[in-house]
């Protein structure tokens, strides 16, 4: 971490199971945006198909995309991705509460 601090790197763990949407998915949805406006945003997870994408698709559809086309821009990124239902049904969610 020190490192990355030296390097001007902001890192923010976020821990999630795999197969599960992240616990507070608006939240991460929300930091994100935060983030990426003072730079650029790395996401990672170990598998980068579930958990990964998710994250991605929360912030394109807190930036204003429907969780469709949020899942079919990051699928053009991440051509193996692979959501769980949970995962799917947690961007609904995220979607209708930002949209009311």
């Amino acid at each position: 971490r020190a490192a990355l601090a030296l390097l001007g790197i902001k890192w923010l763990h976020w821990p999630t199971p795999d197969g599960r949407p992240p616990a507070d998915l608006q939240a991460l949805a929300r930091i994100t945006a935060s983030l990426a406006r003072l730079g650029g945003v790395l996401v990672h997870c170990v598998g980068g198909v579930g958990r990964t994408p998710t994250a991605l698709a929360a912030y394109l559809i807190y930036r204003g995309m429907d969780a469709h086309e949020a899942l079919r821009k990051v699928s053009e990124a991440v051509p193996a991705i692979s959501i769980s239902e949970e995962q799917y049904y947690a961007l609904l969610e995220l979607e209708a509460q930002l949209r009311g």
